[in-house]
């Protein structure tokens, strides 16, 4: 069981391998997203929730916050582990935790929270997109993100698979 510390802890729930590239370049998803997110004296822990690693119950509380990476799976699949994750996405929403959901993740979040997701209407995506004034438009970060900092964010994506409904409930 975890120990409350004074710094501020987050758990990276990786729902995939790491990619030759990723481990060249960022080494790997936990170095690609803890430059990306953490800031000096946090924690940041790895649970390969694919493979069947997930955070203890009783380890929830000590989280300031969870971040759901991207996937080659499909977040609308019916796997053991998408299943053991969509359930924790309940039990952390309970718990009223923050989750930031990358992709894969965020497809899981609105699956998990009444949503469904699909094959996208639109089909397969690819390409590059800049996302502006993220403060006023999403709660990217797991803190208030500064405004130059979320001014314009770059990212790459790939993909087939969408949330087609959205609870808003």
């Amino acid at each position: 069981m975890l120990e409350r510390k004074k710094e501020r802890r987050y758990a990276l729930l990786m729902c995939g391998e790491d990619s030759e590239y990723l481990l060249k370049k960022h080494g790997g998803c936990y170095g690609f997203f803890t430059r990306m997110l953490a800031e000096e004296g946090e924690i940041w822990d790895i649970y390969k929730v694919h493979s069947g690693d997930f955070p203890e119950d009783d380890d929830l509380p000590f989280y300031d916050g969870f971040v759901i990476t991207g996937s080659c799976h499909d977040a609308h699949a019916n796997d053991p582990w998408i299943h053991n994750l969509l359930t924790l996405v309940h039990r952390l929403d309970t718990i009223n935790k923050k989750i930031l959901g990358i992709c894969f993740g965020h497809q899981i979040l609105g699956r998990a929270l009444g949503g469904k997701v699909g094959r996208s209407p639109a089909g397969w995506d690819i390409g590059e997109d800049y996302a502006r004034d993220m403060k006023e438009k999403a709660a990217i970060s797991m803190r208030e993100p500064d405004r130059e900092t979320w001014k314009r964010v770059e990212a790459w994506h790939c993909h087939g698979v969408a949330l087609v409904v959205l609870s808003l409930t």
